[in-house]
């Protein structure tokens, strides 16, 4: 296999290899590539159950989620009260989809079963400053940070 004009910037695993610079997909030995009309930019990568889920780092930041079975879109979140600024990082654990946004240093929780938001998370206490990459387990949500100032 020959993949040209690829850069993958995250990569997430289930059964399939999901990689980022258009939206690759390699399965089985060979690849085919997804560039959905709403993929804008994508940064971030996570795969939970059948979805796939893409942060959209473009002019208006978005989430997409894909159906991870035939590669189709299934929805883009994109509503203002999501405060998606900089989305570069996601995670999904337990029904929820995290999504680091770097550029306003906040996370915002979103129903992975409908896509609305659940809260954003971006009180000064939460300390977040160029958040840099998210994970999430359970009930459990883990943000790294590079900004200094403590």
């Amino acid at each position: 296999m020959k993949l040209i004009n690829l850069t993958p910037l995250k990569v997430a695993i289930v059964g399939s290899l999901y990689a980022l610079g258009l939206l690759l997909c390699v399965q089985s030995g060979s690849a085919a590539s997804t560039s959905a009309d709403q993929l804008f930019s994508p940064t971030g990568i996570t795969v939970s159950g059948g979805h796939v889920w893409v942060t959209n780092n473009g002019i208006k930041g978005s989430v997409a989620e894909l159906n991870a079975s035939n590669d189709s879109l299934v929805r883009v979140i994109d509503a203002a009260a999501d405060n998606f600024n900089g989305p570069n990082y996601i995670a999904v654990s337990g029904g929820r989809v995290w999504v680091m946004n770097r550029g306003g240093d906040s996370v915002a929780e979103l129903n992975a079963s409908n896509g609305s938001l659940v809260r954003v998370i971006d009180a000064a206490a939460d300390k977040f400053n160029t958040p840099t990459g998210i994970a999430a387990s359970g009930a459990h949500v883990w943000v790294t940070n590079y900004g200094y100032g403590y």
